[in-house]
Parts: structure tokens; C-alpha cells; sequence
């Protein structure tokens, strides 16, 4: 689907010439409408490729989240299922991109949990021995106690 080389040689120089000096036609054949289709129809279904990727992506990630938390999913062994329609496709690309949203929404928050909890913890553990300390003071007194105690 090239062109020759003459037509694409005055294709460029009609391009790089001004406006005033780009008078020169280029010949159009049968063949150029034919090309502007297969490049629209090309393009359509580069796009539509790209977002089978990228749902498949997120249904990957998705997969890979619920195994990881051990959930048991219900698998259909040999069975593909048919390809959506487009209109079901806008469906479930949005559908998709919530749960993916709201998946990475909750990972965030029980990685916050999780720090939380371990601060918590070691202040926790830290009040712990500070008790035991003046526990021993009130107790047993000490040259330490008494140097904390009078500061």
C-alpha cells in the first residue's frame, strides 16, 4: 500500500512549499480513498485492541489480587466465552476501572492500618517499659530515680 516514489516526492515538496507555491496537483487514484479507509479501519481497530489491553490488565490485576488474598473463584475449564458486544464493552471497561479503583483504594488504606498498628504497637510497648521504670522507682529508689525524679 505505497505509494510511488514520484507521488511521494510531490507530496512532500507540495507540503513544504508556501501556500502560494504549492500549486502543484498530485494525482489521486482509486487506490488513495481505498488506503484513507484501510488507515481509518486500521486505526478503529488499533484503538479497540488497545482497550482489550487494557482491560485485560485490569482483570489481570484483579485475578492476581483476589488469589493473593485467597478468595476461591469459580474457573470454567476450555470454556472461552464469546466476545462482548461494543456497547457491553463500554460496560464493563467501566465496571472494570471502578473495581480497580476501589481495589487499589483499599490496599492503601490497610497499608495505612498496618503502620498505624505498628506505631500504636511500639508506643504501646514503649509506655510499657516507661510504666515498669517508675514502677521500680516508687518501689526500690536509685541514684537514677532520684537524678530523674528531681529534674
Amino acid at each position: 500500500m505505497r505509494c510511488d516514489a514520484k507521488r511521494c516526492e510531490a507530496m512532500r515538496s507540495a507540503s513544504s512549499r508556501n501556500t502560494q507555491k504549492a500549486t502543484m496537483q498530485v494525482e489521486r487514484s482509486p487506490m488513495d480513498s481505498s488506503l484513507v479507509k484501510y488507515c481509518f479501519v486500521r486505526r478503529k481497530f488499533v484503538n479497540e485492541v488497545r482497550r482489550c489491553d487494557e482491560m485485560e490488565r485490569k482483570l489481570r490485576y484483579l485475578e492476581k489480587e483476589i488469589r493473593r488474598d485467597g478468595i476461591p473463584m469459580l474457573e470454567i475449564p476450555g470454556e472461552c466465552p464469546e466476545a462482548p458486544q461494543p456497547r457491553e464493552m463500554i460496560d464493563l471497561e467501566a465496571t472494570f476501572e471502578k473495581l480497580e479503583n476501589e481495589l487499589r483504594e483499599v490496599n492503601q488504606n490497610a497499608e495505612a492500618l498496618k503502620r498505624n498498628y505498628l506505631e500504636l504497637t511500639e508506643l504501646k510497648h514503649i509506655l510499657r517499659k516507661t510504666q515498669v521504670f517508675f514502677d521500680e522507682c516508687v518501689i526500690k529508689p536509685s541514684v537514677q530515680c532520684v537524678a530523674f525524679t528531681s529534674t
